[in-house]
């Protein structure tokens, strides 16, 4: 499997249509806004993607697989973050981040509440099992 750098740093036309392919499901979008902000665990992102657990993390696996997120474990938690050069983040700004929808609460300077691990005012809270 190519690495992300050799996969995605030089966008050429190709590339950008699968990337832009990867991200156009709905689900997959509430994903990447919702990781573009900060990591956010499995529980989190199931609270605001409308899917089943199963359907969320067959997003999941398609957007790792893609090395668009990567994911991180932490005992039994899966958190999640946005991967990538400077050419996808760019290119997830423009598409993802540019939305002036509201879904879900959702604000462009904080999409969809707070990080995994902190409050709305962003200090930390104890560790909670909040990402199952």
């Amino acid at each position: 499997m190519a690495t992300f750098a050799t996969r995605w740093d030089s966008l050429t036309d190709a590339k950008l249509a699968e990337l832009l392919r990867l991200i156009a499901h709905p689900t997959r979008l509430v994903i990447l806004r919702a990781v573009a902000s900060g990591e956010r665990c499995v529980a989190q992102l199931n609270e605001l993607v409308p899917v089943s657990q199963p359907n969320l993390s067959q997003h999941l696996r398609v957007l790792r697989d893609s090395e668009l997120i990567c994911c991180r474990r932490e005992g039994r938690r899966r958190c999640y973050s946005l991967a990538g050069s400077d050419a996808v983040r760019k290119v997830l700004e423009v598409v993802v981040l540019a939305s002036t929808d509201h879904v879900g609460g959702a604000t462009r300077s904080q999409p969809y509440g707070s990080p995994c691990g902190q409050n709305p005012a962003g200090t930390p809270v104890p560790d909670t099992d909040c990402c199952s």
